[in-house]
């Protein structure tokens, strides 16, 4: 369940209203893999692979970058093969910030995380404390 209410496997603007008003924000999962993922990829270098890329076409006698240059240079990622006159390869990503961008993450919640975390953390332990002392059977 805390996987699923991530915002991973369904993304916020995906989940129904009801989900997502309280069920987001509750999971403590989802400020895990917010803080591990922008951690990780703040501020990195992407290099797409070759079966990464989205591959296209440009007209006859135009280059990827006379055909989808100025596209490019408004949306993130980059053309691998600007030169090219067939098979542009385009990668969606430049740096790793626009990825987790999707998300409406941001590398500046780290430490918010981490604070979130240790609460969560210390209200289970409080919690099952209390519980085992207040519901102690004995046994004699």
């Amino acid at each position: 369940m805390m996987v699923l209410f991530s915002g991973l496997t369904i993304s916020y603007q995906q989940m129904p209203k009801f989900w997502h008003s309280w069920m987001y924000w509750l999971s403590p999962f989802r400020y895990f893999v917010e803080g591990a993922i922008t951690n990780e990829l703040h501020g990195s270098q992407v290099k797409c692979r070759s079966k990464e890329f989205f591959v296209f076409n440009p007209p006859t006698g135009q280059t990827c970058s006379d055909y989808a240059g100025d596209w490019v240079s408004k949306a993130i990622g980059y053309l691998n093969n600007p030169n090219a006159t067939e098979s542009c390869q385009y990668c969606p990503y430049k740096v790793g910030d626009e990825f987790y961008a999707s998300f409406s993450w941001s590398f500046s919640h780290r430490w918010r995380n981490i604070g979130i975390m240790f609460g969560f953390i210390a209200f289970n332990v409080v919690f099952t404390i209390t519980m085992i002392r207040f519901f102690k059977i004995n046994r004699r």
